[in-house]
C-alpha cells in the first residue's frame, strides 16, 4: 500500500500542465513604513536669562529611538537664487569667529527632547542680536533603521543633500516653540 501512494506522488509530482490565466488583481494593502524623517523648525532666543539654552520637547506623535540620528541646522542666512529667496542652513555644532575668540551653535539631544545653546571664549553677554535673537533652526530626525542604505551614501552635514535624500517636503515642516 505504501509503494502505491509513494507512486501516486511520484506521478503528481511530475505532471505539469500549461499556467493558466492570471487571476483578477487583489485588494490593496496596507501602506508600508513611512522612511521620510521627522522634520521642524524652531525659534530660538538666547539672553543671559536662560543662560543661553533653549529647549524642546520632541512632538508627542514622534516615536524617537536611541538609534535614530538628529540632526539640527541653523539658518545661517538668506540668499537669492534665480529670483527666488533661499534659506542657507548649516549643520551644529557651528563654530563662529568673533574678534576676541569664538563661539559656538551646538545641540544636545535624547528621545524626548532637543537643547540648543551657545558656548564659547568669548563673554556670551557681548554677542550683538543677530547671533542671539530669533534664530531659526531645523531639527530633522532621521530614522535609522527605516533606511540604512541611504544614511551611508548621505553627507548629513549638508542640509540640502538630506533633504534631497529623504524626500523632505518644506511645506510640510512643523513649526514648533522653544521652552
Amino acid at each position: 500500500m505504501s509503494a502505491l501512494i509513494l507512486g501516486v506522488a511520484f506521478v503528481f509530482q511530475s505532471c505539469r500542465g500549461p499556467e493558466g490565466l492570471p487571476g483578477p488583481q487583489g485588494p490593496e494593502g496596507p501602506a508600508g513604513p513611512e522612511i521620510l524623517p521627522a522634520v521642524f523648525d524652531v525659534s530660538a532666543t538666547f539672553t543671559a536669562a536662560n543662560q543661553y539654552r533653549q529647549s524642546i520637547t520632541m512632538p508627542s506623535k514622534l516615536e524617537v529611538y536611541d538609534t535614530d540620528v538628529v540632526m539640527v541646522y541653523l539658518n545661517y542666512d538668506v540668499t537669492t537664487i534665480g529670483g527666488k529667496e533661499a534659506k542657507i542652513w548649516r549643520a551644529l555644532p557651528l563654530v563662529v569667529p568673533v574678534n576676541t575668540g569664538f563661539f559656538q551653535y551646538n545641540f544636545d539631544f535624547t528621545q524626548y527632547d532637543v537643547e540648543f545653546f551657545l558656548e564659547g571664549t568669548i563673554d556670551l553677554t557681548t554677542l550683538d542680536n543677530t547671533w542671539t535673537k530669533d534664530q531659526l533652526f531645523r531639527v530633522v530626525v532621521i530614522p535609522a533603521d527605516k533606511a540604512p542604505e541611504r544614511k551611508a551614501a548621505v553627507d548629513l552635514s549638508n542640509y540640502e543633500e538630506v533633504a534631497k535624500a529623504y524626500g523632505i517636503d518644506e511645506a510640510k515642516v512643523v513649526k514648533l516653540e522653544a521652552r
